[in-house]
């Protein structure tokens, strides 16, 4: 099924950075796997979970089509620490693209808090929101991570539709988008999709 949001991530270039933020139990991991599952059903999945051995792991992976989708679960705070230590770990996770020796990768980090984000995941080219509350928007708008009247358009939605899986996207060449995504998950070929008008902004 050719959803709604695999259109905007389409327009993004490869290599690419997902950032998936959102409390517990918002559906991060769920939104992962529905990626991969239609927009990128033909990379090869990986759930990474120690950084420190990323490298080891990574000259052990094999892509019948060396498309890869990377998977960083849980990875709040496992950046954080000196700034010498920070950025050996990402000097790690950027060499894995040299040593797959392939462009055709999308990395996707899942975190539950935004202070908990080293700065490389706050650039990345999507960003991805599964929940929202009124405290936070002055915090993400602050942070440059979406506009402030993207977020109060995505409150309004994510409140009065609460039976509803609402995210708010920010691709840097799709720009700004609120997207119900909401799946029947009993059903492998059925699902839901609708974009909510929402003015753009990039």
């Amino acid at each position: 099924m050719n959803m709604i949001i695999c259109k905007y991530l389409k327009k993004e270039k490869l290599p690419l950075m997902i950032t998936i933020i959102g409390s517990m139990g918002s559906g991060k991991t769920t939104l992962t796997r529905i990626i991969h599952d239609y927009c990128f059903q033909d990379f090869k999945w990986y759930d990474l979970k120690d950084i420190d051995c990323i490298e080891r792991i990574a000259r052990r992976m094999k892509s019948p089509n060396n498309k890869y989708y990377l998977v960083f679960d849980d990875f709040s705070y496992k950046l954080l620490g000196r700034r010498r230590q920070e950025q050996e770990k990402l000097n790690k996770i950027f060499r894995v693209r040299h040593l797959l020796n392939s462009d055709e990768i999308v990395l996707v980090f899942v975190v539950h808090y935004l202070r908990s984000l080293a700065v490389f995941l706050r650039s990345a080219q999507v960003r991805i929101l599964t929940s929202i509350s009124e405290p936070e928007i002055l915090m993400y708008s602050r942070d440059y991570l979406f506009t402030t009247s993207a977020l109060w358009d995505y409150l309004h939605y994510y409140t009065k539709n609460s039976n509803r899986y609402i995210i708010l996207m920010h691709g840097l060449r799709s720009g700004e988008h609120i997207i119900d995504v909401t799946i029947k998950m009993k059903e492998e070929d059925e699902g839901k999709e609708k974009k909510i008008d929402l003015k753009q902004t990039t």
